[in-house]
């Protein structure tokens, strides 16, 4: 997987992961910090 295939797939996922993870950690910035590095 290129570094573009990674974009396109932050692009096209990660709204949806920091709002499911908001609901389950309770913590916006906690759950932004986890989805950047899910896709690091």
């Amino acid at each position: 997987m290129n570094d573009q295939d990674v974009e396109r797939l932050f692009r096209a996922h990660n709204a949806h992961l920091v709002r499911y993870l908001t609901r389950r950690l309770g913590d916006r910035d906690w759950a932004e910090e986890v989805a950047q590095e899910t896709f690091v």
